[in-house]
């Protein structure tokens, strides 16, 4: 934009303060998919999480476990389902202090009565 002199102007757009910014982050996160382990999609309460770079735009690079899977469960894609991130919240209501980190973080809880811990030695692959 210029003004009535030819002078480039600066535009500063303001999208809402930090709290709205924040709700409409965690709003679009909901919206995107996460990978499931069937063991929390047929009902079970989620006690380990990792964080990656998502894969694509519908991605929240979200996967989720109940932490009692094999290696060889997990490995198998069969064992695994898209859901809806804002889903699993609803159901894990906890991981509402969680959903928010980077990718790279992983979260684990030792009990389902327990809060989640973030584990700082964890490598996906």
């Amino acid at each position: 934009l210029r003004d009535a002199e030819g002078k480039l102007l600066r535009l500063r757009i303001e999208a809402g303060d930090e709290k709205r910014q924040r709700l409409a982050r965690r709003v679009a996160l909901r919206e995107k998919a996460a990978i499931v382990s069937r063991l929390v999609a047929d009902g079970g309460k989620v006690r380990f999480l990792y964080r990656e770079e998502p894969d694509n735009e519908q991605d929240s690079g979200w996967r989720v476990f109940r932490g009692e899977e094999s290696p060889e469960y997990a490995d198998d894609p069969n064992n695994t389902v898209l859901v809806p991130l804002g889903s699993i919240v609803d159901r894990n209501e906890e991981l509402k202090a969680v959903i928010e980190a980077p990718p790279g973080s992983a979260f684990e809880r030792r009990s389902e009565d327990q809060p989640f811990e973030f584990v700082d030695d964890f490598e996906p692959g």
